[in-house]
C-alpha cells in the first residue's frame, strides 16, 4: 500500500510538515509506501516509510523542511484472538538553516481481536 500527495495549505492533513507559519501557505510534496508479508502463519512482519518535504522559501529559519520515517514491525499470534507486536522506527526531521534531529523508537503492542 501506498500513496504521494503534492499540494499547499496541507498543516490540516499534517502535510508540509505541518508548517502553518505562512499566510500564502506552504507547498510541499511527499508520500508512505507500506509492504508485509506472512513467512509463517502465526508471524507477520511489516516494513514502510514515508516521506514529507515542505518548500523552503517562504519558511523562517529554524521550521521544518522535511521528515522522514522507516520502520520494521514484527506481530505475532499467540492465539486468533490475541496478538503481540514489537516495531522498530527510525525518525529523522530537518531544519530550514539550523541542522537536524532523528530518534529511533521501540514499541510494543498487545492486540485483541473480536
Amino acid at each position: 500500500l501506498g500513496e504521494a500527495y503534492t499540494g499547499s495549505n496541507l498543516h490540516t492533513y499534517y502535510g508540509g510538515v505541518a508548517n502553518l507559519n505562512t499566510i500564502e501557505g506552504t507547498d510541499a510534496q511527499g508520500g508512505w509506501l507500506s509492504v508485509w508479508g506472512k513467512p509463517h502463519s502465526k508471524v507477520k512482519l511489516i516494513a514502510g516509510g514515508g516521506l514529507d518535504h515542505a518548500d523552503d522559501q517562504l519558511l523562517a529559519d529554524g521550521s521544518r523542511t522535511n521528515n522522514q520515517t522507516f520502520y520494521g514491525t514484527v506481530e505475532y499470534q499467540l492465539v486468533p484472538q490475541v496478538t503481540l507486536g514489537l516495531e522498530l522506527s527510525h525518525n529523522e526531521t530537518e531544519y530550514k538553516n539550523t541542522g537536524s534531529s532523528d530518534n529511533f523508537r521501540i514499541q510494543s503492542a498487545f492486540m485483541l481481536n473480536f
